[in-house]
């Protein structure tokens, strides 16, 4: 893992993710009482669906910010609270309307995405918890986490509308580049090309 670590550049390191996104709007959910500073079963939710959500390729079209609260705002929604109140679109500058997309997408991914290993590791970080007077709502967090279910999909009002996010079309693939070595006054081809 460090050596993975160490190869990545440092602004990198530094750049904003969902994630960082995802701790500053939990941090004014609880500051601003629209959750429950103990609720770690809606933080830890979100985060799920945050952490599924960067495997489907379609959610990756939404910015970093936009990925956390949609995945928020369906935690929020899940556990009966208000999905996106006034004081966290204060902040976010996002509407319910403006994440609506993300959010179907999102809520699809938890439908669509097997994810086996994802989906074990989960459960298996979160199966105790220090929170008995939540322990109901750690179970409905559980069984979300276990496989794929329509729990979060029945949370919307409609379904989801391919059209409404257009996609990015792919980057044109650069010209294949020859490199030739020299072994003392020969040229040898790079290995994997093939020479006829």
């Amino acid at each position: 893992m460090q050596l993975v670590s160490s190869m990545i550049p440092a602004e990198l390191k530094r750049a904003p993710n969902a994630k960082m996104f995802l701790r500053s709007f939990w941090f004014r959910a609880t500051a601003r009482g629209v959750a429950p500073a103990d609720g770690m079963h809606i933080y830890t939710l979100a985060a799920f669906l945050l952490e599924l959500s960067l495997i489907e390729l379609p959610c990756s079209a939404h910015p970093h910010s936009m990925l956390a609260a949609s995945a928020l705002s369906l935690a929020l929604a899940f556990f009966g609270k208000e999905s996106w109140p006034g004081q966290l679109s204060a902040f976010g500058s996002y509407t319910l309307e403006d994440l609506q997309p993300c959010r179907q997408r999102m809520a699809a991914a938890q439908v669509s995405q097997d994810a086996f290993n994802l989906r074990y590791l989960w459960r298996s970080a979160y199966k105790e918890h220090d929170y008995p007077h939540y322990d109901a709502d750690w179970r409905k967090a559980h069984a979300v986490m276990a496989q794929p279910s329509d729990a979060i999909q029945s949370l919307l009002e409609a379904p989801l509308v391919e059209a409404a996010m257009p996609c990015v079309p792919p980057l044109p693939l650069p010209e294949p580049v020859s490199v030739i070595h020299y072994a003392g006054d020969r040229a040898v081809p790079p290995v994997g090309i093939m020479v006829g």
